[in-house]
């Protein structure tokens, strides 16, 4: 869904791009000289993540056989279905500070984009069902946290992008605007996923006493957080077509670049297991224990490459105020989508590490004001 998304969005926008050759035949080109100043602006977003939102499996086979009301365990599938968050849209924000030098169509413009979501689900296995967390051993401490049955999962995506950009403005005939830009940009991506099950074997055959029989109740705990930082350049360009004097326009939005950085995991679990064992004759309870274990991990990984790609499409109006300085201040109403190519670590349900892209997308406002 998301990569469609992004398809779409940088479809349109090179569309936009190759016709511009064409409106350049057709129109004259030349650099607006412009009365230069401050460009304030505020951004709200209502976003999306796509990124790691798997907290578990549901195994499809009843693990258990009951003979003269004793059960056996037999056998269990860990690789059924796969147990989601289902990510909902979450408000974000961004603000921009920007100086256009007066008598050129030059400018140097500051931003930061934050977004913090937060997901949750839970899920009841049912009569015969197993569930199986993640991750499984995050440390090899926690090998077997039994079989559970119900439980929560939670995932959070934490996004901060600064962006310091130099830009140059053209016109293209008297309708067409296009601003191209180059500059850095630091952007830190995290991502969290954690679980919280629980679930009872029935009675079974006790190993260690005869004639008795043993309940385990298991409650497991387990998360994992993987962070990137990175630092890179960037390129892009925004254009916007103008409808006459009436203060409209359609604006599109495209840029992209290259950050270095590093990806750094966290992953931690715990099982707690309290066993009984009663009389198979009197039910009698004969003996009780506690096992308790903790496993935790982190790893800094190898510096890495993490493309991205971030589009948008909008409307906007412009309101000039009638002064010598010709400020106006500009509403846009639009889409965006963005995505940070393999900039996260997953790990999936039966073990192993995975590379997820980070992704975001959803309507904004964006409100400027120039003096």
């Amino acid at each position: 869904m998301m990569k469609k998304q992004v398809k779409r969005l940088t479809l349109a926008l090179i569309a936009v791009g190759l016709s511009s050759p064409v409106w350049a035949g057709a129109f004259d080109v030349t650099v607006p000289n412009q009365n230069g100043g401050i460009v304030v602006g505020a951004t709200g977003l209502f976003l999306t993540a796509g990124s790691n939102t798997t907290y578990g499996a549901t195994g499809g086979i009843a693990p258990f056989t009951t003979v003269n009301g004793i059960s056996t365990v037999t056998t269990s599938n860990v690789s059924g279905t796969s147990l989601d968050t289902n990510p909902n849209y979450h408000w974000a924000f961004g603000i921009q500070l920007g100086y256009m030098f007066p008598g050129t169509g030059n400018d140097i413009t500051a931003s930061w984009t934050h977004l913090n979501t937060h997901d949750s689900d839970s899920v009841n296995a049912g009569s015969g069902g197993v569930i199986t967390p993640v991750p499984l051993s995050p440390a090899a401490a926690v090998t077997n946290p039994g079989l559970l049955s119900s439980g929560n999962g939670r995932s959070t995506n934490k996004l901060d992008a600064v962006d310091l950009m130099a830009g140059q403005r053209i016109f293209i005939g008297s309708d067409f605007n296009l601003r191209l830009s180059a500059g850095l940009e630091y952007a830190r991506l995290q991502n969290s996923i954690s679980n919280s099950f629980s679930g009872t074997t029935p009675n079974t055959p006790s190993i260690l006493v005869p004639g008795g029989i043993t309940n385990v109740v298991t409650a497991y705990n387990s998360g994992e957080t993987s962070t990137f930082n990175g630092l890179g350049p960037k390129i892009g360009f925004d254009g916007r077509f103008c409808f006459g004097d009436s203060g409209f326009g359609f604006d599109s939005h495209l840029d992209g670049g290259l950050l270095i950085g590093n990806i750094s995991d966290n992953q931690n679990a715990s099982s707690v297991t309290n066993t009984s064992i009663t009389s198979a004759a009197t039910g009698t309870l004969l003996a009780t224990g506690q096992d308790v274990i903790v496993g935790s991990s982190s790893a800094d990984q190898n510096r890495r490459v993490v493309p991205f790609l971030d589009a948008n499409l909008g409307v906007d109006y412009m309101y000039k105020f009638n002064n010598a300085g010709q400020s106006s201040l500009t509403a846009e109403l639009g889409y965006e989508a963005s995505n940070y190519f393999n900039a996260i670590h997953t790990i999936n349900v039966l073990g192993g590490v995975n590379n997820e892209n980070f992704t975001t997308h959803g309507p904004f406002l964006t409100v400027k004001f120039a003096a």
